[in-house]
């Protein structure tokens, strides 16, 4: 099980997204680890699974903007890095990734917050994660 390996692959493209960074500076990090702030993105492993040629890994990112605006551009950009319907290679591991569902958040106790969680599916060709 390489989960590791996807979820670092996907993090490294979040962090590199012009669109994203300059939404959320370095408010972009795994969900839990620090105290909440807005605006943020907030990614965690939802599920793995091992089957006979795929790793399917389900990753959801919740996003945390001051704007509705912010908001949808957040999520378009998260979808135009992993709703692909041919494999990509993203930070160097080939894998077919795709949107699979969206749903509205509750707001930590702050006033002109929108949140949104979108979860995306991750399925690396166990091939490529052979390591050397």
């Amino acid at each position: 099980m390489r989960w590791s390996d996807v979820t670092l692959a996907v993090v490294t493209a979040v962090q590199a997204d012009a669109t994203l960074v300059s939404l959320f500076g370095d408010n972009i990090r795994a969900k839990g680890q620090h105290e909440h702030r807005l605006p943020s993105l907030e990614y965690m492993l939802i599920s793995t699974t091992l089957s006979e040629v795929m790793e399917p890994t389900v990753i959801q990112f919740d996003v945390f903007a001051e704007t509705m605006v912010d908001l949808i551009n957040a999520e378009q950009a998260l979808l135009d890095l992993f709703d692909h319907e041919l494999g990509v290679s993203i930070a160097g591991l080939s894998m077919l990734c795709s949107y699979i569902d969206g749903a509205p958040l509750d707001v930590p106790s702050s006033e002109n917050t929108y949140a949104r969680a979108a979860r995306f599916a991750f399925e690396p060709v166990r091939s490529a994660l052979q390591r050397p």
